[in-house]
């Protein structure tokens, strides 16, 4: 077995006679890989410091300070150094109450400070007056902070942002295009696509060198394309944070952007919005291909229920005194949304077998070069008289086959096997999520969250189906994609002292793919229903029975309908993340933020078995095969004698069943040198197996 090892070192800011402090940084790896577990799932969560300082700039060590969520009421304290620091690590994102406190000084209480996710917020120095505690200065609104200790390059698409922008699909990448250096894809047509919407190309990068985690967890699709496939109901998503480039050593797993996007939880009031969005035919006019076939108006019909609700989720209090009920340990959010869209697509004229044709009589029929075709007898080497076959020469499994196709419903003069077809793609889908927040201690908090994606695409040309309108006119089948985020996603923060955080991330994923005929399609197929009585060689390999692939019609007028469908037809894909799981310790120290963790992820890839497992015949016309091998020079009579020019068959079906594992740990510091110069500097390592 091969593998891959990477080391990069990441550095920025100015050095002039700075000494690096290597062997703390060693020290403190070496007490993360004792105290952590091998991990996968990306965090989410961010750093919120400062410089608390007198009106002359001076530092005041030893002050109190308070950092209180504003949603949950949840507090941390911490005490300024002898540099007037404070630091509050792995902090959960959203909108807190700072509160600074110090004999001598008025009591600073700074509202609305919004900590994104992955943010280290800095909120620079923050200075007390003279004068009493009891005195309080309250800062209720500060305009944009300019980030001064942080080499990222990021953005945010905030809670705002999300509920006010209206898009066409209702589908978190379609704002991606809010974000500078993002590529300006077409808007999503609807939620989750079919199996995952497409991401843009960020700072210049493929979309599929990407990363996307949803609280943490992996959300790509697992196969490696370029999308998102954990979708997630717009409503149930309080914001996004998307790492551009020249992000620290402790984000890492590609080359490209990490888009980190984070779930909604409860707060200490209940909260709730329910939704009904809609689009139907009655409001459009009908597509100019529509009207152009005379097809009548296609069904169009997206309707998005939903609703979210959160709060504060009562526990029991045991002992003596006080309320029985406590509300500000834990709290919950849920949400479900079924969205149902009815797409139209474009017609499809292709050319199907006339009733005239399927009894032997191709006086009336018309070739690709536009004229009467001379059917010849292979026999005698001289054409059929009037074009007609004799019944008896008819082979009947053939001509059972030639009778599944409809009968033509749009002749005309040049093409009397003329057809036209239109189906919309009907995709019911449900998300549902639920989330978890539970504080038992002042040094411990943790949150869990698990949620399920379903969207059954079915139509005419699915996912994975033959392409072209040879073989998307009147096939049904389902493509149905499950993502199961079960049994979820846990994140676990404990305080150890007023220096030390541990962060915990885990997490699991399954998603299949299953490739269904649509119901009764399968069974019209199979050899006993058409009366296909030709053998099989390898019938095992055939568990739907079905008939063989029929094409090579191209010596008929126009497009000629193929009884085609995909290898994987009736089988089912999985993927999983099975397990993920992160450890990330931070340690304050004098002037320095020290950041430590590791990453593991275990990817299994099984994708449904394929090949040609009913067999493929060819009628076509080619010059190789001549009236002595069989051709009549025109491929349905080809096909009513049974005398095909190529017949296939795979011995086996192949499928995938692949194992990868990924281990990555780093090492992080960001050293405040002065107040005008932050140096942040790390390493990470990476382990990355082959498929096996």
């Amino acid at each position: 077995m091969k593998s891959t090892n990477r080391t990069a070192l990441l550095l920025s800011g100015h050095m002039s006679g700075i000494t690096h402090h290597w062997s703390s940084l060693l020290f403190g790896l070496l007490v993360a890989m004792l105290l952590s577990t091998p991990a996968a799932a990306q965090t989410v969560t961010g750093t919120v410091s400062g410089i608390v300082t007198n009106t002359n700039g001076a530092a005041i060590p030893g002050a109190s300070v308070t950092l209180t969520g504003e949603k949950k009421g949840d507090a941390r304290t911490d005490t300024t150094n002898d540099s007037g620091r404070f630091s509050f690590a792995a902090v959960q994102p959203g909108a807190y109450t700072l509160k600074i406190e110090q004999k001598g000084f008025q009591t600073l209480e700074q509202k609305s400070v919004v900590l994104s996710a992955n943010e280290k917020l800095a909120l620079g120095e923050l200075k007390l007056g003279p004068g009493q505690v009891a005195g309080m200065v309250t800062v209720t609104s500060v305009g944009p902070i300019v980030e001064k200790e942080s080499s990222d390059l990021t953005a945010r698409l905030t809670s705002d942002q999300i509920s006010l922008i209206s898009t066409k699909g209702r589908d978190i990448t379609s704002l991606l295009r809010l974000i500078p250096g993002t590529s300006n894809d077409d808007d999503i047509e609807a939620v989750g696509e079919g199996f995952g919407t497409n991401l843009p190309n960020i700072s210049g990068q493929r979309g599929r060198s990407t990363v996307t985690t949803i609280d943490g967890l992996n959300a790509s699709e697992p196969s490696g394309s370029n999308k998102i496939s954990m979708t997630t109901s717009q409503d149930a998503i309080a914001e996004v944070k998307v790492l551009r480039n020249n992000y620290a050593a402790e984000y890492g797993n590609n080359g490209g952007a990490m888009i980190n996007i984070v779930s909604k939880g409860g707060g200490k009031d209940y909260r709730g919005t329910v939704y009904y969005f809609v689009r139907n035919e009655s409001l459009n006019a009908t597509p100019f291909f529509i009207n152009k076939a005379a097809l009548a108006k296609p069904l169009y019909r997206h309707k998005i229920p939903g609703f979210n609700f959160g709060g504060p989720l009562p526990l029991p209090r045991f002992g003596e005194g006080g309320p029985s009920l406590v509300r500000n340990k834990a709290f919950f959010f849920i949400s479900m949304e079924k969205p149902h869209t009815i797409t139209p697509t474009d017609p499809v004229t292709v050319t199907v077998p006339t009733a005239l044709e399927r009894l032997g009589d191709f006086s009336k029929s018309i070739s690709s070069s536009g004229t009467t075709p001379v059917v010849i007898d292979p026999l005698t080497g001289a054409q059929f008289p009037g074009n007609l076959i004799p019944s008896f020469r008819i082979n009947k499994s053939m001509q059972n086959l030639l009778n599944f196709y409809p009968l033509p419903n749009s002749p005309i003069a040049t093409n009397p096997g003329r057809s036209v077809f239109q189906k919309s793609v009907d995709v019911p889908k449900h998300a549902y999520l639920i989330r978890f927040d539970f504080k038992p201690t002042n040094n411990d908090s943790f949150y869990w969250k698990a949620q399920w994606w379903t969207s059954d695409n079915e139509g005419l040309g699915t996912s994975g189906w033959p392409s072209g309108d040879a073989n998307r006119w009147g096939i049904s089948s389902h493509y149905l994609y499950k993502d199961n985020g079960w049994p979820g996603s846990l994140n676990w923060v404990h305080i150890i002292n007023s220096s030390m955080v541990n962060e915990f991330n885990a997490g699991m994923r399954h998603d299949s793919e299953g490739f269904v005929p649509s119901t009764g399609v399968a069974e019209k197929l199979t050899r006993t229903a058409i009366g296909f009585t030709a053998p099989q060689i390898f019938p095992q390999n055939n568990p739907l029975n079905l008939v063989p692939v029929a094409n090579g019609w191209s010596s008929v007028a126009g497009t000629p309908a193929n009884i085609n469908w995909l290898n994987r037809w009736g089988g089912v894909g999985n993927d999983y993340i099975r397990p993920s799981f992160a450890d990330n310790l931070s340690v304050t120290h004098g002037n320095h933020s020290y950041k430590f963790g590791m990453y593991f992820e275990r990817l299994l890839n099984s994708e449904a078995p394929g090949g040609n497992f009913s067999g493929t015949l060819s009628f076509s016309t080619s010059s190789s095969f001549t009236t002595a091998l069989g051709s009549t020079g025109y491929a349905y009579a080809n096909a009513l004698l049974g005398n095909f020019n190529s017949y296939t068959e795979q011995s086996g079906r192949p499928f995938t069943n692949n194992e990868l594992h990924l281990l990555q740990w780093y090492a992080q510091d960001e050293w405040k040198v002065n107040p005008r110069l932050t140096l942040n500097y790390g390493m990470r390592w990476a382990f990355r197996s082959p498929f096996f």
